[in-house]
């Protein structure tokens, strides 16, 4: 969303909110953003304006990987149609034609580029790469349009995901409409080349109702937002505001959830609760739900979060608490039994008890793959830490590694291995573990790599497997608006060496600097990460404890 000159100078003075002598222009990336959260649409409207401040974006480096391997994808796909069809050849209007982007968004740039775009179209060209559309209120650049049998051009699209998601698909209906507002024959179908390689065909006749209403709503929401005397977007709902659509989850709404203490804080809430709470007893903020506690006849989840909030907020009285120092402040960590918690179900401790974690990098690519299934994601590390069999001696690490898909069948395999040995010698033990992606993963691998999968499932039928953040769950509530492992530590661990600061982009670290020869700095991230693994599980085993 920027704003560019005017169509023509302005004779009276502005009727709206826009910059005098200024137009709108919305992306496809502005649409699917709306489609999704309407008030981060309306926040970046605001900063556009000027009437808000802007929000300071961290920068995640995993999402800049991301960002690198979709640009590699997208050079892929452009390298095999060039590849089929050949370079650009003016003379005969055939091969793929590059339309590079505007220097500056001035509006003459962007009716140059549209019009570049329609000359390589109407030339007949196989390929059209980074199409550019503008009609005076819309601009966007579609990745491909490829010249079909008949005629027609199908839109198609590169992106990293291995699913067609509804997102993806609103930007190609887009680019699709602008064919059909230029004339251009578009093909009744649209197409994802996703980051598996797979195409994902798509009826373009399905897709265009459901853009259309996306459309006019952005554009009903951006009008009405620009009239003289329209306020900014407020987070809060206040009494006559227009109603919109707030996700909860965007970079834009996490940041005003913090800043306005929202509900969206409570642990566990989600946005279709939180709307449920507010519609119900019009409260909106942690502090005001908190109040709600203790209140009679509140409905099973108004009562279950606001007890969840009067505890993290400090109103009710815990069970338990402890003190801790948190980036020079004093941080207190509590918890509240429930009245028919599971903690004396948990079976009895066996010495050959086993604490699993595991470390995957789902942005690892298999430039070989057999199948397209089998292209992306690697679990690298995975690891079964040991109680000590003698009073004084430390818990033992098992790991185990992989580099390839070949070498993680093989970490499977010698990880299920031990198991069985270890439960020969131990029939009682139990293999311990936090959070339901950590079993996801394991049953993933042996699905992967046929495996193992009955053996699992045998464990499983056995109650072998115990994940220990459901019997946290389903037995106590915790001050944290979190549940992840380090943040409960306080209320149970001692002497564990300070959390490790792993980035997620580590195991990619690791390999890029054993690919440049820095053997020693590839060995010390190994390490590393091999002693994140190791205090994982002297945590599960002390939380089991």
């Amino acid at each position: 969303m920027f704003f560019i000159d005017a169509d023509s100078a302005p004779s009276l003075p502005a009727v709206n909110l826009e910059p005098l002598g200024q137009s709108l222009i919305y992306s496809a990336t502005d649409l699917v953003t709306s489609a999704q959260c309407q008030f981060a649409t309306l926040y970046a409207l605001d900063q556009a304006l000027g009437r808000v401040p802007r929000l300071e974006r961290i920068e995640d480096p995993q999402l800049r990987r991301a960002a690198a391997l979709g640009e590699a994808h997208e050079q892929r796909v452009l390298d095999d149609f060039v590849r089929a069809y050949g370079t650009w050849d003016p003379a005969s209007g055939q091969g793929v034609y590059q339309v590079e982007p505007p220097r500056t968004y001035t509006r003459q740039a962007l009716e140059e580029k549209r019009e570049e775009t329609l000359e390589a179209l109407r030339a007949g060209a196989d390929v059209v790469f980074q199409a550019s559309f503008f009609d005076g209120s819309f601009h966007g650049r579609a990745d491909f349009l490829v010249k079909q049998p008949d005629g027609s051009y199908r839109v198609v699209d590169t992106k990293l995901a291995r699913t067609a998601r509804v997102p993806a698909l609103l930007q190609v209906a887009a680019y699709a409409d602008q064919l059909h507002r230029e004339g251009i024959p578009c093909n009744p179908y649209v197409s994802l080349i996703l980051g598996n390689n797979v195409e994902s065909l798509h009826e373009l006749a399905t897709l265009t109702p459901v853009f259309e209403q996306k459309r006019q709503r952005l554009v009903e929401i951006l009008t009405t937002h620009r009239e003289p005397g329209a306020a900014p977007v407020s987070w809060f709902v206040e009494a006559g505001s227009p109603e919109i659509t707030r996700c909860g989850r965007c970079d834009t709404c996490q940041v005003m959830v913090r800043e306005h203490r929202d509900m969206l804080l409570t642990s566990g809430i989600t946005a279709k609760s939180r709307q449920t709470i507010y519609e119900r007893c019009g409260v909106q903020s942690i502090d005001e739900l908190a109040a709600l506690a203790g209140q009679p006849q509140l409905p099973a989840l108004v009562r279950r979060y606001a007890e969840q909030a009067a505890l993290q907020t400090g109103v009710s009285e815990p069970d338990g608490a402890v003190v801790v120092e948190r980036e020079g402040q004093e941080h207190t960590v509590s918890y509240k039994l429930l009245p028919r918690h599971s903690l004396r179900m948990l079976p009895r401790a066996s010495t050959g008890d086993l604490f699993m974690s595991l470390r995957s990098d789902p942005l690892w690519r298999d430039e070989k793959a057999a199948h397209p299934s089998l292209a992306w994601g690697l679990t690298y590390l995975l690891g079964a830490t040991h109680l000590a069999d003698q009073p004084g001696e430390e818990p033992l690490l098992s790991q185990f590694w992989a580099s390839s898909r070949a070498t993680e069948g093989r970490l499977l395999t010698d990880f299920l291995g031990m198991l069985h040995h270890q439960r020969q010698l131990n029939p009682g033990l139990r293999v311990y573990y936090f959070g339901a992606p950590v079993m996801a993963a394991l049953q993933q691998l042996a699905s992967v790599h046929g495996v193992g999968e009955a053996f699992l499932t045998d464990l499983q039928r056995e109650g072998v497997f115990i994940d220990l953040s459901e019997v946290l769950r389903r037995s106590m509530r915790l001050s944290e608006g979190t549940r992840a492992l380090t943040a409960i530590e306080p209320l149970y661990a001692q002497g564990l060496e300070p959390d490790l600061d792993i980035p997620v982009t580590a195991f990619a670290d690791v390999t890029e600097a054993e690919k440049e020869g820095r053997a020693e700095q590839a060995e010390a991230m190994r390490a590393a990460l091999t002693r994140s693994l190791y205090r994982t599980g002297l945590s599960l085993s002390q939380l089991r404890a």
